[in-house]
């Protein structure tokens, strides 16, 4: 089958707030962020939950990352059959230095399906399909599995490859069709995701996972897209001017 390598339009990260919020539940609760990173790649995470404390008060704050993919290019009639996301890997620094240290473990992400508009602020935070206040996984449409450094297989040296699920494809056709932007909404999967702060029960604890998500770079993420083609023919005239038409098995549709 034929395929097509598509790059985002956008491709950002959003933050929560800058200071966090006082509770986890809080966090993921959050209808406007703090800030929008265009150009995401970052030495420290791109996708991730920290747990911080400003004047004796916990605070937690989370980094989600937006992308949208304009399928236009893409043959006139075709069918998308399968999507896959590439994501270069990339390392990352610690948090902290002088006095203060942070425990660090590596996430996983999942992609969801995003509901943001073609210019991406920081009410976006909550842009993604199925939000409510208290959300959980029945909420909200998945795109995928998880995936990332927790997941294993991960290499933060070269592209990695995420196959979206039956919705994500079934989605990507009805915004082929639509001419509309299929949208990506990925955040951390086994605690923003999972609502698990079992991990982040003390201050200064960080999960976390790094990627490059930037765009125009050799080492962007992009879709690829693969399809079948639109089959087109001659119509033919089937005529019967005398006698029995028999039909011994089968079904005969005339439309």
């Amino acid at each position: 089958m034929p395929s097509a390598d598509i790059s985002p339009q956008q491709s950002t990260y959003v933050q929560n707030s800058y200071y966090g919020e006082t509770s986890f539940a809080n966090m993921r609760n959050d209808t406007s962020g703090y800030s929008v990173d265009t150009t995401p790649d970052n030495t420290y995470y791109t996708i991730g939950i920290l747990r911080g404390n400003i004047l004796g008060t916990s605070v937690y704050s989370h980094k989600s990352i937006m992308m949208d993919f304009d399928l236009s290019a893409l043959p006139s009639g075709a069918t998308i059959t399968a999507v896959t996301l590439k994501v270069k890997g990339a390392t990352m620094q610690n948090l902290g230095g002088g006095y203060v240290s942070y425990t660090a473990q590596d996430c996983d992400a999942i992609i969801l399906k995003g509901n943001f508009d073609s210019s991406i602020d920081t009410n976006d935070i909550d842009a993604f399909t199925g939000f409510t206040s208290g959300w959980g996984a029945s909420d909200v449409t998945e795109y995928s599995s998880n995936w990332g450094p927790a997941a294993g297989g991960w290499s933060t040296s070269d592209f990695n490859s995420i196959s979206l699920n039956s919705d994500g494809v079934s989605d990507a056709n009805n915004a082929f069709v639509a001419g509309a932007r299929l949208k990506f909404y990925i955040g951390d999967y086994a605690h923003w995701y999972g609502n698990d702060d079992s991990f982040h029960n003390a201050d200064l604890k960080q999960t976390r996972m790094n990627g490059h998500f930037d765009l125009g770079n050799s080492d962007s993420p992009f879709i690829t897209v693969t399809y079948t083609e639109a089959v087109s023919g001659p119509v033919q005239e089937f005529k019967i001017s005398s006698g029995t038409l028999s039909v011994k098995s089968g079904t005969l549709t005339i439309k």
